[in-house]
């Protein structure tokens, strides 16, 4: 069963980055391509995928 989360219309989502360490192919600036290669590389059935942060600012 595969499950698709689409998160495009989240409300108050000001800002979004991708950060990529040095050396990173700029391919993965794209989101599609990120998560494709994530996904095709990661064989353990409980991996995280991914992280979120969130920054509050006065």
């Amino acid at each position: 069963m595969a499950l698709s989360l689409i998160f495009t219309r989240k409300a108050g989502v000001i800002h979004s980055r991708i950060l990529l360490p040095k050396g990173a192919s700029e391919a993965f600036l794209d989101r599609s391509t990120l998560w494709n290669e994530v996904e095709r590389v990661e064989k353990h059935k409980d991996a995280q995928l991914a992280r979120e942060v969130e920054f509050a600012l006065p």
